[in-house]
Parts: structure tokens; C-alpha cells; sequence
């Protein structure tokens, strides 16, 4: 993986498979190595990982994106990450985990994600700052 690239699914899927990616610890899409940043993920779904269903490093944006199903997060970002209009539902840790207030995120959707944070965030929202109109499990968050 490099930095400075766009991933851009055009309506597709990327799908793992459950017993499968729990078995060998997997990431659907994963650009979180050493000097990799400004990666950008748009207009799909990325779901059913072992680990965490979308990890970017700095700088990244996921936007568009309908992630579910992981075993750990839904999408996991650095500092500097946007997180826009995406549907995070039904992950086994947390629905949103951002590297910091310098992360930002605003109009999504995330329900029934079972991780634990800080109160007021419903356990769907770990780190990051709301940019506003976001949805935790039916309230503002």
C-alpha cells in the first residue's frame, strides 16, 4: 500500500468471510503501515473481517462506505481522518475508532456496535471530534 491513493469501490463490495477471518486475523481494507497516509476509501461496503473491517493511517477519508459484521471495528483512522456519511452497524468492538480530536467525522449512521467508550457516545465512538448530525443507536451523538 502507498499514501496519496483513493479507493473508490463505484457501489461494490468487498466481503470477508466470518470463520475464515477469524482464523487468520484479518483487515478488509488495511493501509495502517509505517508512512502510509492521505488514503481515501469511498462508495461501497467493506464488511464481515476478523479484525477491523476499513484501518487507515493519518490524513485518510472514508466516506460512502456501509461497514458491518467485523469481529473488532467497523473502520479504525488516524489523525487528520475524515469520516463522512458512512453506515457502521453490528460490529463486535467499537463502530468508529479515531486517532485523536484532530480526527473528524459528520453524518453517520452507526448502530449496535458492542464497544465500550467514553458516556454520551453509546459505545459507537472511541477518540475523534463530531463535526455533527450523527446517529448512535437512534440519538444525536
Amino acid at each position: 500500500m502507498a499514501s496519496d491513493v483513493s479507493i473508490d469501490l463505484n457501489g461494490f463490495r468487498i466481503l470477508g468471510h466470518i470463520p475464515f477471518a477469524l482464523a487468520s486475523g484479518t483487515i478488509g481494507i488495511n493501509a495502517t503501515f509505517s508512512g502510509v497516509n492521505n488514503v481515501s476509501v469511498r462508495n461501497g461496503t467493506v464488511a464481515l473481517f476478523g479484525v477491523t473491517n476499513v484501518a487507515l493511517g493519518d490524513d485518510g477519508v472514508v466516506e460512502n462506505v456501509r461497514t458491518y459484521g467485523a469481529t473488532g471495528d467497523g473502520i479504525d483512522c488516524g489523525k487528520g481522518c475524515l469520516i463522512k456519511g458512512n453506515v457502521i452497524y453490528g460490529n463486535g468492538s467499537l463502530g468508529l475508532s479515531l486517532g485523536g480530536p484532530t480526527a473528524g467525522y459528520l453524518q453517520n449512521v452507526l448502530s449496535d456496535n458492542d464497544g465500550i467508550t467514553a458516556p454520551g457516545a453509546g459505545g459507537q465512538i472511541s477518540g475523534g471530534t463530531s463535526l455533527g448530525q450523527n446517529l448512535c443507536n437512534g440519538a444525536v451523538c
